[in-house]
């Protein structure tokens, strides 16, 4: 006997309790267009399967379905759409990738091609300029002084006699004694500051580094949240109403919620949000310190 399709399996449960699609979407906050979606299988008009999965789960808990499976016939259902999906999804990124990659390759030859173009010119402008005429040293002939005649001899003028300190010399006129050295006046001498007490320098204060980050959840509503702390796979989690949940990482977040408006967040200690309203997804939001 044939397995039961996820799309037929939820209509039918649904249909069973007596609800209809508004009633669910209601309760779970999921948009109207998911879970006809969902029920008609129609896999090009849902998001990721990260997300999809979050809504597949919520759906079957909120008709007391099991849930884990209801995901695997999810899986199977959706598991040819997907794959080839998320096959061009890599192939997409991947070429981007390297476009973004050879941009900056291209930007950096260039301007090497600049550099060595402008140090080129300025050799060859060096190059072509004349080299001034070194100019001759003058040589000074000696002056020779002419000898004097044979027989004459000339006489050298007496020195004056001084005493052994010439700024102590007296000169005596009429009966009055004048000294030759002038009174100064005292030349105040810059004080030197006292170094037998060492100076201690200041030392500037260095602020520490907090420890790693606490992120705090708490649903105010219904909602489904996916948590990367970090570089670590994503953990994805359905939060009732009132339920608070913790994550620790050191240096980042990213968050995705299926219904922004129903979820507070903290980190460490400190409000953040909110980042939507009631019954949108948010994707990606990186919330460091």
């Amino acid at each position: 006997m044939p397995t039961e399709s996820v799309g037929p399996l939820l209509k039918h449960a649904r249909e069973t309790q007596g609800l209809s699609l508004d009633q669910v979407a209601s309760v779970t906050r999921i948009q109207l267009k998911y879970l006809q979606a969902l029920e008609e299988e129609q896999f090009s008009a849902l998001p990721e399967p990260v997300f999809t999965k979050g809504f597949v789960r919520t759906y079957a808990r909120s008709l007391g379905m099991d849930e884990h499976d209801v995901l695997r016939r999810f899986s199977e259902a959706s598991n040819k759409y997907f794959g080839t999906g998320q096959q061009e999804h890599e192939r997409v990124q991947s070429t981007t990738e390297e476009e973004k990659r050879g941009k900056p390759n291209r930007i950096a030859m260039g301007v090497l091609i600049g550099v060595i173009v402008l140090g080129l010119g300025l050799y060859l402008s060096r190059q072509q300029q004349p080299t001034p005429a070194p100019t001759p040293e003058t040589t000074e002939s000696p002056s020779v002084s002419s000898p004097l005649p044979m027989g004459e001899e000339t006489e050298t003028p007496p020195l004056p006699s001084l005493r052994e300190h010439p700024r102590e010399q007296e000169m005596d006129i009429g009966s009055k004694t004048i000294s030759a050295e002038p009174d100064l006046p005292p030349v105040a001498l810059p004080t030197v500051p006292d170094q037998s007490k060492p100076v201690k320098p200041k030392t500037p204060s260095v602020s520490t580094t907090t420890g790693p980050l606490l992120m705090e959840l708490e649903a105010t509503q219904l909602t489904w949240v996916v948590v990367k702390s970090d570089g670590k796979e994503p953990e994805e989690a359905l939060l009732q109403p009132k339920q608070r949940t913790t994550w620790k990482a050191n240096k980042q977040f990213t968050l995705t919620l299926g219904n922004a408006g129903g979820v507070r967040v903290w980190l460490n200690g400190k409000s953040r949000g909110p980042f939507g309203k009631q019954g949108q997804i948010v994707r990606e939001v990186v919330i460091r310190d």
